[in-house]
């Protein structure tokens, strides 16, 4: 497939499980003009919001780990999909995250096992995750959003940060619960980032866009995991 061209075209590759498709992950593969092999990691948000006995990773007790600084079901779900895919800690990798996405891209990042190259963290409790400076980091956040917020201060001052009050100029959602958070009205921000003409937008765009250089095309795959619960 195509590489992304885009902040919003990042963005809706996150995926969005279903029971149709589960898959929280997806990897895509690239070679730079050295024919070596480059990596986007894209991670879902939080699938199942129980604290204790879920089968999911991608729950609750995940979220709290990420907070804490731990490496929770999301983190080794992800480290697993990036072994099974080949990712070594000398590859170029680059990771794309929404809500517990965006926490544990982060964490990946903190931990310094992978040669993380860029990160776009999109509605994540980010802000007590000391992300390396070196790293070139977008975070998106809506200021009507309460996710963000539960991550405390956002103390990654080398970050882009970008925000957005989602819905100030018109009427909220009925029947939604934090309708700002949802992946497609970040999408919809997305969309304005690509339409600004901000400097610092289009050089950030530039770099998180460097592990499509060289190719054309990536091949892509999803990854589905399940906590073993005794």
């Amino acid at each position: 497939m195509e590489a992304p061209h885009s902040y919003e075209q990042l963005v809706e590759r996150i995926p969005q499980p279903t029971e149709l498709d589960p898959s929280q992950i997806r990897i895509e593969r690239y070679e730079n003009a050295a024919g070596e092999p480059e990596w986007a990691v894209y991670i879902s948000g939080t699938v199942d919001f129980a604290v204790a006995d879920s089968g999911e990773p991608f729950d609750s007790a995940s979220n709290v780990s990420n907070a804490a600084g731990g490496d929770g079901g999301s983190f080794a779900a992800v480290a697993a999909a990036m072994a099974e895919a080949g990712i070594s800690s000398d590859n170029n990798v680059s990771f794309v995250g929404h809500s517990q996405g965006a926490g544990t891209a982060a964490r990946l990042a903190a931990s310094g096992e992978y040669n993380t190259q860029g990160l776009l963290l999109v509605g994540g409790n980010t802000g007590q995750i000391p992300i390396p400076p070196g790293i070139r980091t977008v975070i998106v956040e809506h200021t009507d959003d309460l996710v963000p917020a539960t991550g405390g201060l956002q103390d990654n001052a080398h970050a882009l940060l970008v925000e957005r009050h989602a819905y100030e100029n018109r009427p909220l959602p009925e029947g939604i619960a934090v309708p700002a958070h949802r992946l497609p009205v970040y999408s919809e921000t997305a969309q304005l980032m690509d339409k600004s003409s901000s400097p610092e937008l289009e050089r950030s765009l530039e770099e998180l866009l460097r592990f499509g250089n060289g190719s054309g095309s990536a091949t892509a795959t999803s990854y589905h995991y399940e906590r073993e619960v005794p």
